[in-house]
């Protein structure tokens, strides 16, 4: 179990990971428990489920590399023809301020509840970073707890980058993962989780095409699709109402985007840009 504690102005946060049971704690204003393999009930917690994939990463270096699908192996391939390389706990600051500006253009970022401090990534991920002639593209913050690997943050400067770019991040990104399940049979890790799978009406077949796709990268790497369960609870309600002033912010946000992106592309079509 894995326990990270943070401050968001003056309320205290508490997240809680890989507990086999949740319990009522009451020095905080906001618990949570994240990936939680059985169903649990509580009083006052609310619960959520979704789906993982799990990598087996005792399994030989041969199967794991051919459990990735070949279109993945093949763009790995890539990612180390051209010149990417992939650092473990470095970089730390840059990965910090790409990962921030990741986060505001998604649109989840209010008074610091979409974001961890730099601390804390240091105090509790492990970090693997890609990058190319000496610029960052793409990084991802794992947690490491008795056996268990993690995806924890992610961030890259995918949403702002030409085609070609965009092309070269996503080779990168799928070398970082490759080398952090490596990473994690070297460590003796048990059990590496690739990160959450996004899902509608309780499944995971979607019909957002960003998300698919995101879906699709992270099944690409073979394991097995894994149901979890996360809980949280609130213990004050002036922080309870922050988070919803959060939400109800980044709902408006993402649709006034959208409401642009439609006016700009209608109004003004590519041939007179």
């Amino acid at each position: 179990m894995l326990e990270i504690r943070k401050n968001i102005l003056c309320f205290k946060i508490k997240h809680i990971y890989f507990a086999d049971h949740i319990n009522d704690v009451r020095d905080c204003d906001y618990l949570a428990y994240s990936f939680i393999k059985q169903y649990q009930e509580l009083d006052g917690f609310a619960c959520r489920k979704s789906w993982t994939i799990i990598i087996d990463p005792t399994k030989d270096l041969h199967s794991l590399w051919k459990d990735i699908k070949k279109t993945n192996r093949d763009k790995i391939k890539q990612a180390i023809k051209a010149g990417v390389t992939i650092r473990i706990n470095e970089h730390y600051e840059d990965f910090y301020k790409m990962y921030k500006e990741f986060r505001k253009i998604k649109g989840f970022y209010f008074l610091g509840i979409g974001i961890e401090s730099l601390k804390i990534m240091k105090d509790y991920g492990t970090l693997f970073v890609a990058e190319y002639n000496g610029e960052l593209l793409t990084g991802t913050l794992f947690l490491e707890d008795d056996g268990i690997m993690s995806a924890w943050k992610s961030g890259s400067k995918r949403l702002n980058a030409t085609k070609e770019k965009a092309k070269l991040i996503g080779w990168a990104s799928r070398l970082l993962y490759w080398e952090a399940i490596k990473y994690a049979k070297m460590h003796d890790i048990e059990e590496f989780n690739i990160g959450g799978l996004f899902s509608e009406n309780d499944k995971v077949i979607i019909s957002n095409e960003e998300k698919k796709g995101i879906n699709f990268f992270k099944m690409s790497f073979g394991g097995k699709v894994v149901e979890y369960y996360h809980y949280n609870k609130h213990y004050s309600i002036i922080y309870n109402n922050c988070v919803k002033l959060f939400l109800q912010t980044t709902r408006f946000r993402n649709k006034l985007s959208g409401v642009l992106v439609f006016i700009f592309d209608h109004w003004y079509p590519a041939k007179t840009r």
